[in-house]
């Protein structure tokens, strides 16, 4: 009874909102929630379903009267007009009129309550557009308005609590993780074409032999935690790798990474960067098998670049000796 009603008074206040152009051409009602579908030329923006809400609501507050009366179809035509028939056309020589009194007359066999306030309220949930020049607006009254009122206050405590932020501020937390994941997709799939070795892919720079190690360097505006993921997986396939991964951003860094085999020779991969960072004004350090630096001096990047290649020369080639 509180969704048929509460149907009528949604239809009066979407063509007060809408324009008269809006005719109700379907509708049905549940115990949960209800749904209207109208005539109208465009998606129905947020703020205009607000306003829909609104004046609704108005109409439910002023617990304005509900009358039903049945008539003869001519009468019921000539004092009323087609608007009758915004449900459907009503068979029969008599007619049942349901008027909310300088709000909504229709012709309806369905149950309704006495007086709008006996709706409660009424919250819309969402519309859609189900076909051209079609609008169908979901909605709920009374207590089921009360619960998916709750539902959606439900959810959005969840949100703000796995986000950490205050309700206030959640527009502005998820814009900011919006943001985040899409330049992590950017530089994931940066990463990806590079460990697939497909077009685009990352490419050494420079590539040597060094008695029995082998060195690659590479150049690349990726950050440096997916370069030391690349390097990772670089590496773990030829254990006899040392590669050397700049990170040419503003400040520029540096990462350095050993296989098992080169390490065994004597390489010492933070060793090898904290020497050559303080070539480039920056610092850095690490284990054997990975160093990394920061804050290097992008003009300083092509001598950094040598000094790594010439120490590791000089490793490997003492490294050779002792063996």
């Amino acid at each position: 009874m509180q969704h048929h009603t509460a149907t009528h008074i949604l239809g009066g206040a979407a063509r007060r909102i809408l324009g008269d152009h809006v005719w109700q051409t379907g509708a049905e009602k549940g115990v949960d929630k209800a749904r209207l579908d109208i005539t109208h030329y465009r998606r129905i923006p947020q703020e205009e379903l607000w306003r829909i809400e609104r004046l609704a609501n108005q109409v439910v507050f002023e617990a304005r009267p509900v009358h039903v009366e049945v008539m003869p179809r001519e009468k019921a035509e000539g004092q009323y007009g087609f608007r009758l028939y915004q449900g459907g056309f009503f068979p029969g020589r008599d007619v049942r009129v349901v008027e909310t009194p300088g709000w909504d007359v229709e012709a309806c066999g369905g149950t309704h309550l006495k007086n709008t306030a006996e709706i409660g309220f009424i919250k819309i949930l969402r519309a859609e557009r189900i076909q051209d020049g079609v609008e169908r607006i979901e909605f709920a009254a009374g207590e089921a308005a009360l619960g998916h009122v709750q539902e959606a206050e439900r959810i959005l405590r969840d949100t703000t609590e796995a986000l950490n932020v205050p309700i206030e501020r959640l527009p502005q937390a998820a814009e900011s993780l919006l943001s985040e994941l899409k330049k992590a997709r950017k530089e994931a799939e940066e990463l990806l074409a590079g460990l697939k070795g497909g077009e685009g892919a990352l490419e050494p720079k420079r590539r040597e032999e060094i008695d029995g190690l082998q060195v690659e360097v590479y150049a690349s505006p990726m950050e440096a935690d997916h370069l030391v993921r690349f390097a990772n997986a670089r590496v773990n396939e030829r254990q006899n790798l040392v590669l050397v991964a700049f990170s040419v951003k503003e400040p520029a860094k540096l990462v350095v990474m050993a296989g098992k085999d080169a390490v065994d020779r004597g390489i010492h991969a933070g060793k090898l960067v904290s020497r050559a960072a303080a070539v480039a004004q920056g610092a850095g350090g690490g284990t054997a098998r990975l160093g990394q630096g920061g804050a290097l001096a992008r003009e300083k990047l092509d001598e950094v670049e040598e000094l790594l290649v010439r120490l590791i020369k000089e490793t490997a080639t003492e490294g050779q000796a002792g063996s």
